[in-house]
C-alpha cells in the first residue's frame, strides 16, 4: 500500500522495486503449493472489498475514488512478486494437510473448533513422533497470540501425560516429545538473570524503597541454593541495609555493596555471577552468556551507569529471548510474529481462523480534511459499516483496506515458514454457505481452482499432498562439533586493574584533570540541592549511580559546605524568590540556554552560575551576559547576574 501511494506522489518510473526471486527454502511442492495460494488469495480478496466499496459506499465512491486511484487492484499487485522460483539445489517432494473442520452453524466457527483442531493437532504430533517420521525438534506450531500459545501448552502437555498413564496402564507406547514456547526462551524468565537484575535494581533504589528488591534478591538467591528463606528473615528486611545482611545473603556482596557500584557494568556483572555461584549452574549459562552480550552491546558507546541500564532492560532488555533454532529437541510454539525470517522443517497452524476485518466494533482516528469536521483536524471514529455511507467513507474503506492485508500478510508469514511440511487446520462452513470472514476461508475459496503440477487430492474439506522430502544424512565437521561449557568463564583481570590507585588517578586525569573532575561532581551535586542537610542523602544517591567514589564523598562533602556557608552568596540565595535550577531556555533560532540559577523575585531577577575553575575567564562573563539578555529580551525586569567561583570562594557581579 505504501509502495502504491509512494508511486503516485513521485511517479511509477522513479520506484524501483524487487524481490528475491529463488526460494532456497522450501521443498519443491512447498514453493508450489504457496505460490498457487498468494496468486489466487489476493485476487478472492480484492473482489470482496470491491464488493464491499459499492455495497457500503456506493457506486459512485468505487467508480470516482476507489477506482480512480487504483484501489481496485491494489491487493494483486502487492503479491505479484510473491511468486518464487525454485533454486537448482530445491529438494524434490513436500507435504501439505489443509483440514476444514466441521461446524454446526456459521456463527463464532473458529471457538466451535477449538476443541476438535487441538485433539487433532495432538494426534498427529504424536503419530509423527511414535512413527520416527519427524523428531520433534523439527516441527514449530505456530499461533497469532500467546493466549493462543498457552492453549496449545496445556493440552500437548496434559495429553503427553494422559498417554504416559495409558502407557503405564496398558503397556502401548506412544510418542514422547517436550514442548518448547517462546515465553521459555525469554532472558528475563531466568531466575539467575533474575537475580542479577534485582541485584543491580537493589543498588540503585533509595533505602525507604529497597525492600522490595531486598526481598526478591532473598527469594531468588535462596531458590538457586534450593532452600528456603528463613521466616525471621523477613521480620526487620525493611530496617536491615544490605551490608548488615552477611547471613542472608553472600557475604562478598555485602561488604562490598557500595564499593562494587562504583565498577563498569561488565565488570559488575562478573563480580555477581562469581558471588552468586551462578557461574557454576550449566543451566542457566546460556542466559548468562546471552545477558553478558546484551550488556556489551549497551555500553559499546560508553560506560552509561546502572540506571540507565535498568531503564533499557524495562524497555528493550527484558524482551530478549535465546535464539531459537533447530537443535533443540523440543516442539517449539510460537506466535506467528516472532516466527519472521526463521524456518522449521515442519510447521503446524492449528488455528487458522482469524478474523479478515479484525477491527469491527474498534476505534480509529480520522483525518477530517475535506470534511465538515476539518477544524478538529482528526476524531475518533466507531469502526463500524455505516462509516461507507459518511463523511468518513475514505478513511473507512481504507482502514478495512489496511486489515484485510495485515491478515493475508499474516498467512503469507505463516505458510512461507516451513521446508518440508504444512498442516492448517481451519472451521469449515455450515450447512447455509457463509461469506468469507476468517482467513481459513479464503484458503478453501483458493483450493477449489485446480493446482497445476502437484498430485494432490481435495475433498471440498480435505487437501492432502504426501510426498516426505528425501532426507539428507548429516555429515558432522570438526566446526560443527558443539562445545559443552560447565563453567562460565570469569575474568578478574579488570578487577585486579582497578584495584589500583595509580589506574584511578589516570582514569581521573583520562576524563580532565582532577580539578575538572571534582568542579563537574560539585556543579551537579549544587544542581540537586543547595540545602545543608539534604548533602548526606545527595551523595550518596549520586555514589549508588556511579557519580562519585566512597573515597571522595567527604572531600565533595567539604567542598560543598565552603560553597553553600559562603556568607555573599547566603545572602543572595535568601532574598524571596522562586527558584529555578537548571532549566532550558530556547531563543528565536531555537538554540538552547540552560543556567544554573535564575531567582525570580518581585521587582528582580536574579541570574546565578557556578563555575568551579582556578581562574576567572571572560568567557564565563560572555555566557552569563547572554543568559541576563534573553531574561531582558523575555520582558523580566532589572535582571543582575552572578558568577561563583566555587574553588576561589568568590561572588562576582556581571
Amino acid at each position: 500500500i505504501l509502495l502504491h501511494k509512494a508511486k503516485a506522489d513521485i511517479g511509477n518510473h522513479n520506484v524501483q522495486s524487487d524481490s528475491l526471486e529463488e526460494n532456497y527454502r522450501s521443498a519443491s511442492n512447498i514453493i508450489d503449493f504457496n505460490n498457487h495460494l498468494f496468486q489466487e488469495i489476493p485476487k478472492i480478496l480484492q473482489n470482496l472489498i470491491n464488493q464491499k466499496v459499492i455495497e457500503d459506499g456506493g457506486e459512485n465512491l468505487f467508480d470516482n475514488w476507489w477506482k480512480t486511484i487504483g484501489l481496485d487492484h491494489i491487493i494483486p499487485d502487492a503479491y505479484l512478486q510473491s511468486f518464487q522460483k525454485k533454486a537448482p539445489n530445491t529438494l524434490a517432494g513436500g507435504s501439505v494437510e489443509v483440514l476444514f473442520l466441521p461446524v454446526e452453524n456459521n456463527a463464532y466457527r473458529a471457538n466451535q473448533v477449538r476443541e476438535t483442531a487441538l485433539n487433532q493437532l495432538s494426534e498427529k504430533l504424536n503419530l509423527w513422533t511414535s512413527s520416527g517420521r519427524y523428531e520433534a525438534g523439527q516441527i514449530c506450531i505456530l499461533v497469532r497470540s500467546n493466549r493462543e500459545a498457552r492453549d496449545v501448552i496445556g493440552h500437548l502437555m496434559a495429553d503427553q501425560q494422559a498417554r504416559k498413564i495409558h502407557q503405564q496402564n496398558t503397556g502401548e507406547t506412544y510418542g514422547s516429545y517436550e514442548v518448547l514456547s517462546g515465553e521459555a526462551l525469554l532472558i528475563n524468565n531466568n531466575s539467575a538473570v533474575k537475580l542479577l537484575v534485582s541485584t543491580l535494581q537493589l543498588m540503585v533504589t533509595q533505602n525507604e524503597q529497597s525492600v522490595l528488591y531486598k526481598g526478591l534478591c532473598l527469594q531468588l538467591y535462596f531458590k538457586q541454593l534450593g532452600k528456603s528463606v528463613p521466616p525471621q528473615a523477613w521480620i526487620n528486611l525493611k530496617d536491615t541495609p544490605v551490608i548488615k545482611m552477611q547471613n542472608l545473603l553472600p557475604p562478598d556482596l555485602c561488604r562490598n555493596f557500595y564499593a562494587w557500584q562504583q565498577l563498569p557494568l561488565n565488570e559488575l556483572a562478573e563480580q555477581l555471577i562469581t558471588v552468586y555461584n551462578l557461574d557454576t549452574q550449566t543451566q542457566h549459562l546460556p542466559y548468562l552468556f546471552a545477558f553478558r552480550d546484551m550488556l556489551a552491546r549497551f555500553t559499546t558507546q560508553g560506560e552509561l551507569g546502572i540506571t540507565r541500564f535498568l531503564e533499557w532492560w524495562d524497555e528493550e532488555g527484558k524482551l530478549k529471548a535465546l535464539p531459537s533454532g533447530s537443535q533443540n529437541d523440543a516442539v517449539q510454539v510460537m506466535t506467528i510474529h516472532k516466527s519472521k525470517g526463521l524456518a522449521f522443517d515442519v510447521v503446524m497452524l492449528p488455528f487458522c481462523s482469524w478474523d479478515l476485518d479484525g477491527m469491527t466494533n474498534g476505534i480509529f482516528w480520522v483525518d477530517t480534511q475535506d470534511t465538515p469536521y476539518e477544524m478538529l483536524q482528526s476524531v475518533p471514529v466507531n469502526y463500524k459499516k455505516s462509516l461507507g455511507k459518511s463523511d468518513f467513507s475514505k478513511a473507512y474503506f481504507e482502514e478495512l483496506l489496511f486489515n484485510l492485508m495485515d491478515a493475508l500478510n499474516m498467512l503469507y508469514v505463516a505458510a512461507t515458514r516451513t521446508r518440508n511440511h504444512l498442516y492448517i487446520t481451519a472451521p469449515g462452513h455450515g450447512k447455509n454457505e457463509a461469506k468469507s470472514s476468517i482467513v481459513g476461508d479464503l484458503i478453501l475459496e483458493a483450493l477449489k481452482v485446480p493446482i497445476s503440477g502437484l498430485n494432490a487430492s481435495f475433498t471440498g474439506e480435505n487437501f492432502v499432498l504426501d510426498e516426505p522430502v528425501p532426507q539428507k544424512i548429516a555429515v558432522k565437521t570438526a566446526s560443527e562439533e558443539k562445545i559443552q561449557l560447565q563453567k562460565y568463564p570469569v575474568s578478574q583481570r579488570l578487577s585486579q586493574a582497578l584495584a589500583s590507585k595509580t589506574v584511578w588517578s589516570k582514569l581521573d586525569l583520562l576524563s580532565g584533570d582532577a580539578a575538572a573532575h571534582k568542579g563537574i561532581i560539585l556543579h551537579e551535586l549544587l544542581a540537586r540541592t543547595m540545602e545543608i542537610v539534604k548533602l548526606p542523602k545527595v551523595l550518596n544517591e549520586m555514589q549508588q549511580e556511579g557519580l562519585i567514589r566512597e573515597a571522595e564523598k567527604e572531600e565533595v562533602r567539604i567542598n560543598a559546605l565552603s560553597v553553600l556557608q559562603n556568607q555573599e552568596l547566603k545572602k543572595l540565595l535568601d532574598k524571596p524568590a522562586q527558584d529555578l535550577s537548571e532549566q532550558t531556555i530556547i531563543d528565536r533560532n531555537g538554540e538552547s540556554y540552560r543556567p544554573d540559577k535564575v531567582l525570580i523575585g518581585q521587582n528582580e531577577v536574579t541570574i546565578l552560575d557556578f563555575k568551579f575553575t582556578s581562574d576567572q575567564r571572560p568567557e564565563h562573563r560572555t555566557q552569563v551576559k547572554a543568559y541576563g539578555k534573553l531574561l531582558t529580551e523575555m520582558g523580566y525586569p532589572n535582571v543582575s547576574s552572578y558568577l561563583y567561583y566555587g574553588f576561589l570562594q568568590q561572588l562576582v557581579a556581571v
